[in-house]
């Protein structure tokens, strides 16, 4: 796909310019092992949904799990499956696959679908909002 990337003005870094630009550089972030990549990929108060439903929130706790992937020394694909464009949001819809290796040297693989919430931002790059790498249906949870 090629991630369309943009450089926001007196910042110097580069930001994903497309809803579907958010996942091509989380694969490639998680891929060279940059956590301050992925986690700038989240809008500060983000919402991640883990595979049992638990909700965390905000910069410190998504950073946290973000490091916690990133000690298996994941890779990652990431294959767009569709966009639902609403303006200034967007859903990205997409299936996953993870290999790593687990502290016992023992190889660990996942796999899943998303459906992420993406948000534009007046600089125009587009953020997560909501993080949902396993499509989990919320019933009756609430936020940790």
């Amino acid at each position: 796909m090629g991630a369309k990337l943009h450089k926001v003005p007196g910042q110097g870094e580069v930001h994903p310019a497309t809803p579907e630009s958010v996942h091509e550089l989380f694969e490639s972030f998680v891929n060279q092992g940059d956590l301050e990549g992925m986690a700038h990929l989240y809008e500060p108060n983000a919402a991640f949904v883990e595979r049992d439903g638990k909700v965390i929130s905000g910069s410190v706790a998504i950073r946290e799990y973000l490091r916690g992937l990133l000690s298996i020394k994941p890779r990652i694909r990431i294959h767009h499956l569709g966009t639902i464009d609403a303006g200034d949001i967007a859903v990205l819809l997409s299936e996953w696959e993870l290999d790593g290796k687990a502290p016992d040297g023992s190889h660990i693989s996942d796999r899943g679908n998303t459906y992420d919430i993406v948000r534009r931002r007046k600089d125009g790059a587009w953020r997560l909002v909501v993080d949902n790498p396993w499509r989990t249906v919320l019933t009756g949870r609430t936020k940790e």
